[in-house]
């Protein structure tokens, strides 16, 4: 694919899931400050390198919903 055409197109794929993860998940909480986070700078494709998140405090996943770690 065009790159023209597919860095808009994967930026708003990841808007998108970012989104939706956070309206379907709201008890999810990120554990590092934005000061703290690093940025791939490495190579053509540039982003995040990792972004953590846990559970609130207190909360239970419902039965067969997926904990992450």
């Amino acid at each position: 694919m065009d790159q023209r055409l597919g860095q808009p197109l994967a930026r708003a794929e990841l808007e998108i899931v970012l989104r939706q993860l956070c309206e379907r998940r709201p008890h999810l909480r990120e554990l590092d400050d934005a000061e703290s986070l690093r940025f791939r700078d490495d190579s053509s494709v540039h982003g995040l390198r990792a972004l953590r998140v846990a559970w609130r405090l207190g909360y239970v996943p419902p039965r067969g919903e997926i904990a992450w770690a």
